[in-house]
Order: C-alpha cells, then sequence, then structure tokens
C-alpha cells in the first residue's frame, strides 16, 4: 500500500483570472451593492438626518442606490460622482437629480440641509489632502478637515475633540530613538475641559 503524497487536486485546472474592463466596472459595484444590507443602510442614513432635512447631497453617489431610496421616502435628493459609468444606469431604476461632477469643486447655487458621505468616499479626500484622519477614541477613525499640524485633546466626560495649536505643545527626545524612523507625530491628550472656558 502506497502512501499519496498529493493533495488529490493537481488535475484541476488552475484558476485565471482577467481584469474587470472598465467599462463593466460599474456595473459590477451596482450589483455587489445589491447583495449588501441596503434597508439597514438606509435607515441609519435616513435616522442620522434631522426631520426637517429635507434637501439632500449625496457625495460620492455611485449608481444612486440610496439616493433613490431616500428619495422614493420623499426627500430631495441630488447626487454626484465623478466616474460617468456609475451615471450611466437606465433612468427607471434612478430617483433623484444626478450630474457628473467632482466633489472637491462643486458647481451647485442651491443649499442643502444635509450632505450624505457613505462608504469609502471620506478617504478619496484623505488622499488626496483635503481632510486629516485620526484614530482617537474607541478604535473609531475621525476625519478632521484641519490638515495643518496640531494636537489633539479628547474630553473624556463628553468625547469631544479639541484641536491644539502645534506651538503650544513641545515634544522633545525624538533623537533618541536611533531605532525609530519617525515619519509624523502628533500627542493626543486626554483629560476634562475646566468649566467656563
Amino acid at each position: 500500500m502506497s502512501e499519496s503524497t498529493g493533495s488529490g487536486y493537481e488535475d484541476e485546472p488552475r484558476e485565471h483570472f482577467e481584469p474587470l474592463p472598465p467599462h463593466l466596472h460599474s456595473l459590477f459595484y451596482h450589483h455587489e451593492r445589491l447583495d449588501g444590507d441596503l434597508d439597514a443602510e438606509y435607515h441609519y442614513y435616513r435616522n442620522a438626518f434631522a426631520p426637517n432635512c429635507r434637501h439632500i447631497l449625496e457625495l460620492g453617489c455611485g449608481t444612486s442606490l440610496l439616493s433613490s431610496r431616500l428619495a422614493a421616502q420623499g426627500m430631495r435628493v441630488t447626487g454626484i460622482d465623478l466616474d460617468p459609468g456609475m451615471l450611466r444606469l437606465p433612468s427607471g431604476q434612478r430617483t433623484g437629480a444626478t450630474a457628473q461632477m467632482d466633489m472637491c469643486d462643486l458647481g451647485f447655487r442651491p443649499c442643502f440641509h444635509g450632505v450624505l458621505i457613505a462608504h469609502n468616499t471620506l478617504n478619496l479626500l484623505v488622499e488626496k489632502g483635503l481632510l486629516g484622519m485620526q484614530t482617537l477614541r474607541g478604535g473609531a477613525v475621525v476625519f478632521d478637515p484641519n490638515v495643518e499640524r496640531h494636537h489633539h485633546f479628547v474630553d473624556s466626560d463628553t468625547g469631544e475633540i479639541f484641536d491644539i495649536p502645534w506651538d503650544h505643545v513641545r515634544v522633545q527626545g525624538q533623537e533618541n530613538l536611533k531605532d525609530y524612523e519617525i515619519l509624523e507625530y502628533q500627542v493626543i491628550m486626554r483629560g476634562r475641559r475646566k468649566k467656563g472656558r
């Protein structure tokens, strides 16, 4: 009796993956989103808006699945996306207005009551250097519109985060950390903000 040394799958065809053609990106994205829990997502965002928030701008709307659902419930929703392929779905599947536009260069005159920025959209602004991203409390990521060098103070009672000017705190001794290549640093202080300030 001889022992088998193979896995038994040696004769199976090898996997081969081709890149998705660009014209199918939006269709793949759309069907991938349909597989998610759109009901829970809709309710999460709907409950996040104040009751009088009736005119919404969705940045990076993709194929408008979320904004269409909000519009179907009576909200006035305008969705923008930079990718024209995302906006090419048949109009029967879309409710609300859409526009091909860069969220960093908005061209609107109307005022919106709220802005919806779902999924990976904020990370795109971080990549462009328009937002900072910090992990400050409980592993939660906080997006920071202040991209200048600064420190943070987290109020342990309220969870509120305050920017501290860079020159108000000094860090010394970096030269003693010879085993490390320091790319950047900041000080995160925790405590209580003094009353009356």
